[in-house]
């Protein structure tokens, strides 16, 4: 009976010490998610995407503008909260020209995205990476870019059915938007980088979120 006993109580130790190795295991791969995104968010918080441009068009009141400028956006600041995921994307646009002839000087554009989102497996699921023209560079405005006739910056895309995202836009120190979305789209560097943040956050959603 007693050697009975002994076993009993070395098994029970056995398989509390394997659920204690498991839960640190299953600890452990969340923590690594949650790092392998913040490193992959901040490495892209230091390169962004950039291009030149140059734009010719007549305004409402008719005038002739000019412009020649550099567009430069960038996914920075992004925080991990548990599930929850903050980033803000800023549009710069530098750009100077003419109205009518007349100097214009240089001149700043500053369009911020700040946007907050849910990590489930649901929204996993709607990433992608896309090409697509900035709202800044409209085709109405006739505008050309240097090396890349299309204009076009890489997205990191979140598309979900319902508004559930959630962005405040500022642009030049003024809230323009502040609510609830089905869509948000943050530049970035290229088609690979925008993959490693989706594999990045598809784990999270695996180990963390489900």
């Amino acid at each position: 009976m007693q050697f009975r006993g002994t076993v009993c109580l070395i098994l029970a130790l056995a398989g509390a010490a394997s659920a204690r190795c498991s839960g640190q295991e299953f600890a452990s791969a969340v923590t690594d998610a949650g790092t392998a995104f913040l490193s992959d968010a901040e490495a892209e918080a230091a390169r962004g995407m950039y291009l030149l441009y140059s734009q010719s068009f007549l305004d409402k009141q008719n005038e002739r503008i000019v412009y020649r400028g550099s567009l430069y956006g960038v996914l920075r600041d992004v925080k991990l909260t548990g599930c929850e995921a903050e980033a803000n994307v800023q549009i710069f646009d530098l750009f100077s020209g003419s109205v009518n002839n007349r100097p214009t000087g240089e001149l700043q554009d500053l369009t911020e995205y700040q946007i907050r989102f849910h990590i489930t497996a649901e929204l996993a699921g709607a990433l992608s990476v896309m090409q697509g023209r900035p709202a800044q560079l409209s085709q109405s405005r006739h505008t050309q870019c240097d090396g890349d006739p299309s204009c076009a910056f890489n997205w990191l895309s979140i598309q979900t059915g319902h508004p559930v995202l959630h962005q405040r836009i500022v642009s030049n120190r003024l809230v323009t938007f502040d609510g609830d979305v089905n869509r948000i789209l943050a530049p970035v560097s290229s088609v690979e980088a925008g993959n490693r943040l989706i594999r990045d956050l598809k784990v999270l959603a695996q180990s963390r979120c489900r």
